[in-house]
């Protein structure tokens, strides 16, 4: 954005705009950076995905996703 915050995925659906970020850490918390790119953007939800073992909400608009939750493309029909 132009306040310098970066997003790894952006993507258009619904007429909505939706983003995801992919962390290294074990439990990602909400940070000034996100809260920056919703807003920038005008995301409607933003998804962090990390290598741990739960998923867990920062808030409305913010999910954590745990990488091993994730099921592959090709499981669906």
């Amino acid at each position: 954005t132009h306040a310098g915050a970066e997003l790894d995925l952006l993507w258009r659906h619904g007429g909505k705009k939706w983003g995801v970020e992919f962390k290294y850490a074990d439990a990602p918390k909400k940070s000034k950076s996100m809260q920056e790119v919703l807003r920038d953007l005008g995301l409607s939800h933003l998804w962090i995905v990390y290598p741990g073992n739960i998923n867990y909400r920062l808030s409305d608009q913010i999910t954590v996703l745990a990488l091993r939750n994730l099921q592959p493309c090709w499981a669906y029909p």
